[in-house]
């Protein structure tokens, strides 16, 4: 140990060995930092490899030769002067560039091993240098060595050595590169002093010191240049680790863009992948491992656009349309390319599957009903024309069927909107199951409530009309709503091509008449079109237009139907029913007119007319009798009917407590609360309202509860269903009584016989009117007549004829 202090204070140049010392820890750090790069990326072409280690080894080999030669300067002990040898300065300097490429070639190799490897190799390496630097040193005198002190110096060169080795190249990181490089330092130093330590130089005249050495100063300049090597290489290692850094940030950020982007992205290069992002591997169900070095044309279906077709030249990205290949099955993908450096292209890859979904969808959509699942009236428009084409062709005929659901308002009034579309979804069904069934036939949904049937063949088998019946028939059964039975039934009307119409156009027109007169025929039927029926539409026009007229020319009258009280079986009232008498047609019934009245916006007058006539007239009868008026609802929609009333009623003077208006229920299908609004300011005035035909089609107890009616007018239709089995009469009674617990005056229509007034006067029923009692009268019935009892009359016709003998 005093050897040891005594060779450091005594022996050395305090400010070279310190100097010394610096060199020896830019070597190491260049040194770690050089094999640290070189185990990082991709292998670059060999002849730049072999170049870019010669380099290195030059570099960080004259490093390490340097700190033996400038701890050899450094040493100057008393009275000796000393050289170095030419040769083994240059065989020690040739080792350490030997040394140092060795190093990092095995620092690169992907081996366990290689790091162990590598450490030991620069250990022995340094220890063999630092031996052979001694040997070269020329002195006047003998060598006489410690063999322990220079033991330990090898043991402690090599120890210091191998673990910097070890600790540099298994750890990354700036605090491990400079702790190795600390140990790497005091190796090489420790090494050097414990061996200058061990030797003792005995000066001896008979030793011959050869010509041929290195003088001190020249080998300064040498460490000198060896020095600035290295401290460039240093500084160039130190741009290159914080490029380095930078870089692997980049590296990293567009590492995670690529993978949290939802398009696929693969690079390649030479039609060969090398990487991909995980979306890429979603595309495909394939491990990004498995992917890179694939082919690009096996991953995609044959037949279809390879990938490399996008990777053309320039720098705009190009656009193909494939199918990638998928366990699964084929994706549709939109591929772009663009080019990116040494032949290598990226590609972007958007799956196209949900786009195309989409789009199938809006197709079905374009031609699609979506509440019952037909093809709808653009699918029909299309299909109509197709089939007229294909029957030129084969000279063959075909029927179309036009069908529309009876009083579908009267179901939406009712169920609500929700249940009637579940009700055209029903009807939808059956018409495909019963139509369709083992035939060509299509169904269609044109809208709201009517469908379409191209019946494909005709003949005596499968006549259009008969189709047209079982059409009628199947659709005819009640829908079951919710637990709830909702009778339905269907109109249809035909026309046969060519026999009816040759285009598309006039072959719709033409059903849609036949249609019509389905449907004024009161429903529940079918018609095949003719040629009367556009006579029967001009007919309709002609008529249509005569009503104005016939106002001017005073062709309208107002009759009365009496109304009964079961309880007095005396008149209360009368009901004011309008009557025109064409002069070239005759007498024309109200269901003809009325309809054609309420379509031409006549009906306001006509409405006027009658109100005005029935109160005029209701004010000179004896009794003061009701008089009953029915509104319409094109009056009703109007703001003018409250108007209208009070100017009638001050006009003709009748009490308003006499004046009933009666209103159907369909009235309130589109706007029933402005309409109620309507009828309440009217009820205020102490005019009564009536809900007229009450239990036709789908009757809810739920409009008389919700709106104020001061009276409830029974259908025909309820008091003809008296007559049957004991069950539907059981139903009207009940609906009887909970009308009376609603405080509803209840007026039984269309009683015809004497039977239906008994079993109405059992049920509770307030008041009668119908052809029991006579038919409508230009006058009122006034008198006893009805004092007599009923039992002994069947009508009140036979009645007045028996008093008049």
């Amino acid at each position: 140990m005093y050897r040891l202090l005594t060779c450091i204070t005594d022996e050395h140049i305090p400010g070279l060995l310190a100097l010394n010392g610096l060199i020896g820890l830019a070597t190491a750090y260049t040194l770690f930092a050089l094999m640290a790069d070189a185990r990082r990326g991709p292998l670059p072409p060999t002849r730049y490899r072999l170049a870019r280690q010669l380099v290195v080894g030059v570099a960080a080999g004259g490093g390490m030769w340097s700190t033996h030669v400038l701890g050899m300067l450094a040493y100057d002990p008393a009275g000796i002067s000393f050289g170095f040898e030419a040769a083994s300065m240059a065989l020690a300097f040739g080792l350490g560039i030997l040394l140092v490429c060795g190093t990092l070639a095995i620092a690169r190799s992907p081996r366990a091993g290689a790091p162990a490897l590598a450490a030991a190799l620069l250990a022995l390496g340094f220890a063999g240098l630092h031996v052979l630097g001694l040997e070269g040193t020329v002195v006047p005198g003998r060598v006489v060595w410690d063999l322990p002190l220079a033991a330990a110096a090898v043991a402690a060169g090599t120890g210091l050595s191998a673990l910097a080795m070890t600790l540099g190249l298994r750890r990354t990181g700036l605090p491990a590169r400079l702790a190795a490089s600390v140990l790497l330092t005091l190796g090489i130093c420790g090494m050097h002093v414990l061996a200058l330590a061990a030797a003792t130089v005995v000066p001896d005249a008979g030793v011959v010191v050869p010509a041929l050495i290195v003088p001190r100063e020249a080998a300064a300049w040498c460490v000198a240049a060896a020095c600035a090597l290295l401290l460039h290489l240093a500084a160039h290692s130190l741009v290159a680790d914080a490029r380095a850094a930078a870089l692997e940030v980049a590296l990293e950020r567009l590492r995670g863009l690529t993978e949290a982007a939802f398009e696929g992205i693969a690079i390649c290069r030479d039609g060969a992948v090398l990487d991909v992002n995980p979306s890429f591997c979603g595309l495909v169900g394939r491990s990004a491992a498995s992917l890179r070095g694939e082919s690009l044309d096996a991953l995609t279906e044959p037949g279809s656009p390879p990938l490399r077709a996008a990777c053309g030249t320039g720098e705009d990205p190009r656009s193909v349309e494939t199918l990638l290949r998928r366990a699964g099955g084929a994706v549709p993908v939109e591929v772009r390319a663009k080019p990116w450096r040494d032949g290598t292209y990226v590609l972007a890859v958007n799956s196209l599957r949900e786009q195309r979904e989409a789009d199938q969808r809006l197709r079905q959509i374009a031609v699609r009903d979506l509440a019952t699942g037909l093809p709808n009236r653009v699918a029909f428009d299309a299909a109509l024309r197709t089939q007229i084409t294909a029957c030129v062709r084969s000279n063959a005929a075909f029927a179309l069927h036009r069908i529309d659901l009876d009083r579908f308002k009267d179901i939406n009034v009712v169920i609500g909107h929700a249940a009637a579309d579940q009700v055209l979804a029903t009807l939808a069904k059956r018409l495909v199951q019963g139509v369709e069934s083992g035939t060509l036939d299509r169904v269609f949904r044109l809208g709201d409530d009517e469908f379409a049937v191209i019946q494909v063949g005709t003949g005596p088998q499968r006549s259009p009309e008969a189709v047209a019946l079982q059409i009628v028939e199947h659709l005819s059964a009640p829908v079951v709503v919710a637990d709830r039975q909702v009778p339905v039934s269907v109109s249809v009307g035909i026309a046969v091509w060519p026999e009816d119409g040759s285009g598309a156009e006039m072959l719709l027109r033409r059903s849609g008449l036949a249609l019509d007169r389905a449907k004024l025929d009161g429903g529940s039927r079918h018609c095949r079109f003719d040629e009367s029926l556009v006579g029967a539409i001009e007919a309709r026009r002609a008529l249509q237009a005569d009503l104005a007229e016939g106002l001017r020319a005073d062709a309208f009258s107002v009759v009365y139907l009496p109304v009964v009280s079961f309880a007095t079986r005396g008149v209360v009232g009368h009901e004011a029913l309008l009557r025109w008498r064409h002069p070239v047609l005759g007498e024309i019934p109200p269901s003809r007119f009325i309809p054609l009245a309420e379509a031409s916006g006549a009906i306001v007058d006509l409405g006027r007319f009658v109100l005005r006539e029935a109160c005029r007239a209701a004010v000179s009868w004896e009794g003061a009798p009701l008089v009953c008026v029915n509104v319409s609802g094109v009056q009703l929609r109007t703001d003018e009917i409250v108007t209208l009333v009070d100017a009638t009623l001050a006009e003709t003077g009748l009490p308003p407590q006499r004046l009933q208006l009666d209103v159907t229920e369909t009235i309130l299908i589109d706007d029933r609360h402005r309409i109620a609004q309507r009828l309440e300011a009217l009820r205020r005035r102490g005019i009564r309202v009536a809900l007229d035909d009450f239990g036709k089609g789908l009757s809810s107890l739920q409009l008389p509860r919700d709106i104020p009616f001061d009276a409830v007018k029974l259908d025909v239709s309820v008091i003809r269903s008296l007559l049957v089995p004991r069950e539907q009469r059981g139903v009207v009674e009940a609906m009887i009584r909970l009308l009376h617990q609603l405080g509803r005056v209840i007026v039984a229509e269309g009683v015809e016989t004497k039977e239906q007034w008994d079993v109405l006067q059992r049920a509770g029923c307030d008041f009668a009117q119908g052809s029991l009692f006579g038919t409508p009268r230009p006058a009122p019935i006034t008198g006893d007549v009805l004092l007599e009892s009923l039992p002994q009359v069947t009508r009140l016709a036979d009645h007045a004829r028996r008093r008049q003998g």
